[in-house]
């Protein structure tokens, strides 16, 4: 089986495929125009927001397995892209959820973690208090970095580089505007990582995988983060065992190996 990979994520998905021993290449989003759909089965496009329609178009709908992370409001070309696959999916509960009402069948799939770095390593003694994933307004950095000794994430990270930083960190706090699960989340729960996140509207979802005080801490705002922050700082503890309780959770359902699996089944 031939499978074309288009795709800017760096993650463990093309690494597992492989380890299947599915013959696969890879093109980042910017060369799709290059991809020839005659040369594969089947062809996983993981939409960065920017391809256009008439770029999805070309290839037989019957190969396309279309997945969109997209905005919270869709606008008609992201609608078009989903149109022109066989399946769709997104990690966008809003998305999703536009999506399916508008009768186009599509399935929600999360995040995973690459194994290969995200993984738990009890001799990393913490160097820092938090690391910030996500926006904060600058009074929460301010009050947050008068206290603690705090590491933001950047898109130029690595994973090598992050997961340093992960099994080096006390607290990981994820604050995403989407409506969506927090890539960080996965990746910091595969180091063993405490990790606060925010409520997001489709908190039904979101319990679907996590439940909250056993597999992490969510807020509501950031003046109740900075609290949480403080409460878990002290409680060493207890921030190792919901740790260690998410940690568990990646490993058995959210590895990239386990995501692999279920896309190829997918296939058959």
């Amino acid at each position: 089986m031939k499978l074309c990979l288009i795709s800017d994520y760096k993650d463990g998905l093309d690494k597992s495929i492989r380890r299947k021993r599915f013959f696969v290449e890879k093109y980042p989003c910017s060369k799709i125009l290059l991809v020839d759909p005659n040369l594969y089965d089947f062809i996983f496009i993981f939409d960065n927001g920017k391809l256009l329609p008439e770029e999805v178009s070309r290839f037989p709908k019957q190969k396309i397995f279309y997945f969109s992370e997209g905005p919270d409001q869709p606008e008609e070309s992201d609608i078009l892209k989903v149109s022109f696959s066989e399946e769709a999916y997104s990690s966008n509960f809003s998305n999703f959820n536009f999506f399916s009402f508008s009768r186009k069948p599509t399935e929600w799939i999360n995040h995973c973690c690459d194994e290969d770095f995200f993984y738990y390593s009890k001799n990393e003694p913490p160097v820092y208090d938090c690391f910030l994933n996500g926006d904060y307004d600058e009074d929460f950095i301010e009050e947050l970095s008068s206290k603690y000794k705090v590491v933001f994430n950047h898109s130029y990270l690595t994973n090598a580089k992050k997961s340093y930083i992960f099994k080096r960190s006390k607290i990981v706090v994820c604050n995403n505007e989407k409506d969506s699960i927090d890539k960080a989340i996965f990746e910091a729960g595969g180091c063993g990582n405490f990790v606060l996140a925010n409520k997001v509207p489709s908190s039904e979802q979101f319990e679907r995988l996590f439940e909250e005080g056993v597999h992490l801490v969510l807020y509501d705002s950031l003046k109740e983060c900075l609290q949480k922050i403080t409460l878990y700082a002290q409680e060493e503890g207890e921030r190792r065992e919901i740790g260690k309780t998410l940690n568990k959770q990646i490993l058995k359902c959210h590895t990239s190996k386990r995501r692999t699996k279920e896309l190829i089944l997918k296939l058959k």
